[in-house]
């Protein structure tokens, strides 16, 4: 567990060091130049990472994933699709094994999708945008962060090569259903969310995803953010959970 809780402090407090705050900052006032950049913004293109991390008394995974990420909005809603590869160790009680999948996920700007296929077997999910995971950033991300979240001002931090505003989410009470902390790394440049690293169960589980490469405004296909599952994979509708 101390080499975790290291990997955790670099991930999130460590890394927003890099820089200060400036007086006068705020989570309100980065909110605002966020959503300014973010409106000359109609498409984005970048590469992906994510990394996930579980770790208990007998049990650890650890997955890395790679791939592309898609962003555009349409009436007033974000849609964005990942494409990944992801590669892993799975260990339970000593026992390891290798995990070895595909992922696309979809959100269509109602609901999210997401085709898994592993050692040739899709299977599929439909579940509600959850805006504390969401891969789109907007207004309404911020109104339902600060709803339910206490957000502060952390220092600017250097992330994947670009200068980054950084807001860290605590719960505003216990609640099951969120993250126990969240780390939010937003370009100066662009706007865009460079990094997410989100801290669960008294930090043994975690995410971080990241984006690099980003381009703004590209040329992007709407039927990219259509979901049609393969011919006889049938769609586990998680939406009333």
């Amino acid at each position: 567990m101390r080499h975790y809780a290291k990997w955790i402090a670099t991930v999130g407090v460590l890394l927003c060091q890099a820089g200060i705050v400036l007086a006068g900052e705020t989570a309100e006032s980065v909110e605002r130049r966020v959503l300014s950049l973010l409106e000359q913004q109609k498409t984005m293109t970048a590469d992906i990472s994510v990394v996930v991390e579980i770790k208990s008394d007998d049990y650890t995974l650890k997955t890395v994933g790679h791939g592309t990420y898609e962003e555009m909005k349409a009436d007033g809603k974000v849609l964005y699709r990942h494409d990944l590869r992801v590669e892993g160790v799975e260990s339970y009680q000593g026992a390891q094994e290798k995990i070895k999948h595909t992922e696309t996920l979809i959100c269509d700007g109602d609901y999210i999708y997401t085709l898994t296929d592993q050692m040739g077997v899709p299977t599929a999910t439909k579940q509600k945008i959850t805006p504390a995971r969401t891969g789109g950033i907007d207004l309404n991300t911020f109104k339902w962060l600060k709803l339910r979240y206490d957000l502060t001002l952390l220092p600017d931090a250097s992330v994947a090569n670009e200068t980054t505003y950084v807001i860290e989410a605590r719960p505003k009470k216990k609640d099951a259903t969120l993250p126990e902390r969240t780390v939010y790394c937003f370009s100066q440049e662009s706007g865009n969310l460079v990094n997410r690293s989100i801290e669960e169960t008294q930090g043994q589980v975690s995410e971080s995803t990241t984006l690099t490469n980003i381009k703004v405004n590209p040329e992007i296909d709407p039927r990219r953010f259509q979901f049609e599952p393969p011919d006889g994979v049938h769609v586990q509708d998680h939406t009333r959970r």
